[in-house]
């Protein structure tokens, strides 16, 4: 089955953006806590997406209390990850987004 989940990963620690990131992230600032990303995951259950979700973040940890699973809908999802998920037959990660931070609290 194919899921689509919106993750909040949060850094251990506050990091410090480079630069060019503070360009594109101009409302957190020099200071991240963690960001958002979308991820299109193949697995055969909920509990195995979210664990293919755990391995696929490296930097930090997800909260999932401030994040979703749910059933991929190609009827209501964007073409670009419409396009990901019709590409990839095989399990695993098929789509990932770009990261949103968030500044600290």
């Amino acid at each position: 089955m194919k899921y689509f989940l919106i993750v909040a990963v949060r850094f251990r620690s506050p990091v410090s953006l480079p630069k060019k990131m503070r360009r594109q992230s101009a409302a957190v600032g020099n200071l991240a806590t963690g960001f958002y990303r979308n991820l299109g995951i193949t697995a055969d259950s909920e509990a195995a997406a979210r664990t293919l979700a755990e391995n696929e973040i490296g930097d930090g940890f997800i909260d999932w209390s401030d994040s979703s699973v749910r059933v991929f809908d190609s009827q209501t999802a964007c073409d670009s990850v419409v396009f990901h998920s019709k590409t990839s037959d095989c399990g695993g990660v098929w789509y990932r987004s770009g990261r949103m931070f968030f500044p600290p609290d």
